[in-house]
């Protein structure tokens, strides 16, 4: 997807996260939020994710995704990222061949792999702007959007207000 300016991004966003939550078979790109400024909501945006999606996502840091052992992302549908960093060229490769696998191999730490469905969507969160991953501009699996500072960031309870919408945003 281009990266667009005003309400073309912020419906593109909306048809994302709607996707996301009615429709979980669906591949969608990698969703890559960053910018080296603070109170973007970046952070935010994973804390009120992974509270929509509870058991249905899982939250990490770079080191666990380059981590061969991966059984934590087993039926998952959301792999939130944050602070990512760093991300290595296989972890890169790994994330676009889940994007579009029906199944992948997962291994849990001390135990044989195993093969199981795979349905998960990436949402990375980076102050790295453009180092975060080796990325090419042939990489269509991912969408890098650029996100600015916003009113209201400052609030101190903004996480609990978005926690109080759920019910009416899923609705």
């Amino acid at each position: 997807y281009p990266n667009n300016d005003g309400e073309t991004l912020y419906e593109m966003a909306l048809d994302y996260f709607q996707l996301l939550f009615t429709n979980p078979k669906q591949r969608l790109p990698i969703l890559c939020l960053v910018s080296w400024e603070q109170k973007t909501g970046k952070s935010t945006l994973l804390h009120f994710l992974s509270s929509v999606f509870q058991e249905n996502a899982v939250c990490m840091d770079t080191v666990k995704l380059n981590n061969k052992f991966n059984a934590m992302l087993e039926g998952k549908e959301l792999v939130l990222v944050d602070e990512a960093a760093s991300i290595d060229l296989n972890s890169v490769d790994f994330m676009k061949m889940a994007t579009t696998a029906d199944e992948l191999p997962y291994e849990p730490k001390g135990k044989d792999a195993r093969r199981g469905k795979c349905f998960a969507k990436f949402v990375l969160c980076t102050n790295n702007e453009t180092g975060f991953a080796p990325l090419t501009s042939a990489d269509t699996r991912f969408w890098v959007i650029k996100v600015s500072p916003f009113e209201g960031a400052e609030d101190t309870e903004i996480e609990e207000k978005m926690k109080a919408e759920i019910p009416a945003v899923l609705h």
